[in-house]
């Protein structure tokens, strides 16, 4: 068991923070510590940096935030300018637990989506619950899909509007 992690971290709402756990322990690519009473599991792959003694920490996150919104904003340029050309908006759900996977299938299909069971060249979106792993976001991120969360894709659903 580690002593001390401290790290600046993005999670999955592109929100930029500062973290610092004490007695954490690695377990396969994820950093699992008590936090405020409660047990938290942070996904390594969402570290941006880690933060030495001596480091700006409030720094170091206020950069990472602006690089952060920065590759956001491009991508989510670069994906409506490809819609056009995409045909029908295809959608993927990882990391749910089956009921609930169930009901999201259901609705984005009543939207019109076409939902698939994994990552396909034409993927428009993949939605990411609480379990989600990183090999399908890296394969979504790697065909130009963006990654949203379930009230990202409700409200997408609802106005139309792709969420930034």
């Amino acid at each position: 068991m580690g002593e001390t992690a401290h790290f600046i971290y993005v999670n999955a709402r592109g929100e930029v923070s500062e973290r610092k756990l004490e007695r954490f322990r690695r377990d396969g690519g994820y950093l699992q510590s008590v936090v405020d009473g409660k047990h938290r599991t942070f996904r390594e792959d969402r570290i941006l940096a880690w933060v030495s003694d001596g480091d700006d920490a409030a720094a170091l996150v206020a950069q990472h935030q602006q690089q952060w919104t920065v590759i956001s904003a491009e991508r989510v340029q670069r994906f409506r300018e490809e819609l056009p050309n995409r045909g029908a908006l295809e959608v993927c759900f990882t990391g749910f637990a089956a009921a609930e996977k169930q009901a999201l299938m259901a609705q984005a299909i009543e939207h019109g989506l076409a939902v698939r069971k994994s990552v396909t060249v034409g993927l428009s979106f993949l939605v990411c619950g609480p379990n989600a792993g990183p090999k399908k976001r890296q394969n979504a991120l790697a065909i130009g899909a963006l990654i949203l969360i379930v009230p990202e894709l409700l409200e997408m659903m609802e106005t139309g509007e792709i969420p930034v």
